[in-house]
């Protein structure tokens, strides 16, 4: 019978190495086979069973002989009260039957069905934990829970791997403690479960880290020669840890200056389109100095005129592409960035489009910017303005097969592109405006051991920053 015996093997005799059970009460050994060609070993003895296998569950007798046709009463005796088993749930175990015959008997399973008192009642929940910055709440397997009462910690589980606790206590008030290594611990006091009742309780427990932003997030000020300024920068540390920083500054760039381009004299002497059938795509390539790249395209400048029959209030897009390969035609290796519906603003002038959102060049090589006149009318329509005093030919014009154009609407279309000139030798008066460079510096945030502040915990830094017009 499971529970008391122990193998022991060694040399008992002599002359061969023999494999026994011991009756570790009676001190009486059983044979259970003896080594290869009787072969000495050194002894070992270790036991696998015992009452220590399975604390709740015990056998009398565990151990004896059964006369041939009869038989043998065993008492099992489940007693979870003094295996200090105080969950309610489902305990397994197993017996198993050693015996001297040549017969073969599977493992007799046992389960202990521990039920709960009528005043006990269930805690339960799940305790996911937050990656810095309070942000993906994932579970937390291996969390301490404690079960507070009076001061002192009365009951204690674990989570589970998808960050389960159940744990049933006695009916009355609790404060359920959470705690795990990195996290900050968490307390949800006075909490009450009644006899049969069963509550949830879930935790989400902070990371013991930093999480550190600033405001404002760009700082700019206008200074005359030989003056200063000061602002407030504040860093704001909204995480559970201590954030330690320093400031650093660093120089970004050198004196802003703007980037033109412009192909056209400034003169409209006519106003092309294709007659109102389908929509018309005319842009300009410019190739800007590469000193001037990186650069942002901020403002479109396109000019109408009354001759050719355009309408304020007519739909128009402004499209700005690049191209760095170097080929002559825009169409051939250039990547759409930037489209913006609007309308005719004014005829007979410039109209000034300031765009919602700058576009970044990097470059180097072209730029090409450009319109779509979206009116179809069916009859004469000729939307682009050109210049036709000295031809730079850069100035491109196209069309779709069908209505509305692609979105976006990518170089070449599928029906005609052509260099303008073929037809109108000149260049479209459309322009573009942007910035590169600027006397600024960075404020880059970094951990430290020299000249540091502190911010606690939620707490906000202000820092005061002189700017200093640099003579």
């Amino acid at each position: 019978m499971k529970k008391r015996p122990a193998f022991s093997t060694g040399q008992l005799t002599p002359t061969a190495g023999e494999l026994r059970v011991i009756d570790m009460t009676t001190g009486a050994s059983a044979l259970v086979g003896g080594f290869p060609g009787g072969a000495e070993t050194d002894c070992l003895a270790f036991e696998t069973g015992g009452g220590a296998d399975v604390p709740w569950l015990s056998e009398d007798p565990v151990s004896g002989t059964i006369p041939a046709m009869d038989d043998l009463v065993e008492d099992v005796t489940f007693d979870p009260t003094g295996a200090g088993l105080g969950q309610p749930g489902d305990y397994m175990a197993e017996l198993k039957v050693k015996h001297d015959t040549p017969y073969t008997y599977a493992n007799i399973p046992v389960t202990l069905h521990l039920m709960a008192p009528g005043d006990y009642g269930i805690f339960n929940g799940t305790v996911t934990g937050l990656e810095a910055c309070d942000v993906n709440p994932m579970p937390l397997e291996g969390a301490t829970v404690n079960f507070w009462q009076g001061g002192s910690i009365l009951y204690t589980t674990t989570t589970l791997a998808n960050g389960y606790y159940s744990y049933s206590v006695p009916e009355g008030t609790y404060d359920i403690e959470v705690l795990m290594d990195g996290y900050v611990s968490l307390i949800a006091f006075d909490m009450p479960v009644a006899g049969g009742e069963t509550v949830t309780v879930d935790f989400e427990l902070r990371l013991d880290a930093p999480c550190l932003s600033v405001d404002p997030t760009s700082l700019e000020e206008w200074l005359l020669p030989d003056t200063t300024g000061d602002q407030i920068l504040t860093l704001v540390n909204s995480g559970a840890g201590e954030a330690v920083f320093e400031i650093v500054e660093m120089a970004v760039a050198g004196i802003q200056e703007a980037v033109e381009l412009v192909l056209d004299d400034g003169s409209r002497d006519n106003d092309i389109g294709i007659g109102g059938t389908l929509e018309f795509l005319w842009v300009n390539r410019f190739t800007p100095d590469p000193e001037a790249f990186p650069f942002n395209l901020e403002q479109v400048q396109i000019y109408f005129s009354a001759v050719g029959l355009v309408n304020v209030g007519d739909d128009i897009i402004i499209v700005v592409y690049e191209n760095t390969t170097g080929n002559t035609d825009p169409a051939v290796g250039s990547n759409w960035l930037y489209s913006y519906p609007t309308t005719v603003q004014a005829l007979d002038t410039w109209n000034v489009y300031d765009l919602p959102e700058a576009v970044e060049l990097n470059g180097p090589g072209d730029v090409i910017v450009g319109a779509i006149a979206l009116e179809v009318p069916g009859t004469s329509y000729w939307p682009a303005s050109i210049d036709q005093t000295a031809t730079q030919q850069r100035s491109w014009a196209g069309w779709w097969n069908a209505s509305p154009p692609p979105n976006p609407p990518l170089l070449p279309p599928d029906d005609s592109w052509t260099l303008i000139d073929a037809y109108f030798p000149g260049n479209w008066m459309v322009r573009g405006y942007g910035e590169h460079g600027s006397w600024r510096h960075s404020l880059a945030l970094r951990g430290s051991h020299r000249r540091r502040c502190r911010c606690g915990q939620r707490n906000g830094c202000d820092g005061h920053l002189r700017l200093n017009w640099p003579g």
